[in-house]
């Protein structure tokens, strides 16, 4: 029913679902490990009444590219690419929601962006 859809960017080609295109409330949500952006499907025709949404695949998850992920740099290899994405996308705010390690992401966005 989703169709899944690709974006590049500097960094990498993401993989991502999006529903809702054209709401005003926007909201990015993240998979956790072992995971991809498929976990967030069953959400999308309640989540799509009220927001434009984009489940993205984590590098090195799902159809996004399988690019290393520098260890050192805790969870910023996924930061950096969500900006780049959002960047890509023309979302200045937006709501960003993570489950398990996604949510890591996702505090670590907020803290550097």
């Amino acid at each position: 029913m989703y169709q899944r859809q690709s974006l590049t960017t500097r960094r990498l080609t993401t993989a991502f679902y999006r529903t809702g295109e054209g709401n005003p409330r926007k909201l990015m949500l993240l998979h956790g490990n072992v995971s991809s952006s498929d976990f967030y499907l069953p959400l999308f025709p309640i989540l799509e009444q009220v927001f434009d949404v984009v489940a993205p695949d984590l590098r090195c998850f799902g159809a996004t590219d399988a690019l290393p992920v520098d260890a050192r740099r805790g969870f910023r290899d996924w930061t950096d690419d969500l900006f780049e994405l959002t960047q890509a996308l023309g979302w200045d705010r937006f709501a960003l929601a993570g489950w398990s390690m996604g949510g890591c992401v996702a505090m670590q966005y907020a803290i550097d962006h």
